[in-house]
């Protein structure tokens, strides 16, 4: 099992943290929390839509 998806540079586990602030407030507030870029974020999102669009 792999901490991390290929290229992210964040662990799986951050990533669903990430995901699940981003649903109770914006991008950038939750980003600002995490201590990243609401771009970064912004990745992390689309990634997270586009597997689940591919179901």
């Amino acid at each position: 099992m792999t901490w991390t998806r290929k290229g992210s540079g964040f662990t799986k586990l951050f990533e669903f943290l990430a995901i699940h602030m981003y649903k109770e407030m914006s991008v950038l507030s939750a980003a600002k929390i995490l201590r990243i870029t609401d771009d970064s974020l912004w990745r992390i999102l689309r990634y997270c839509v586009d597997e689940a669009r591919k179901i």
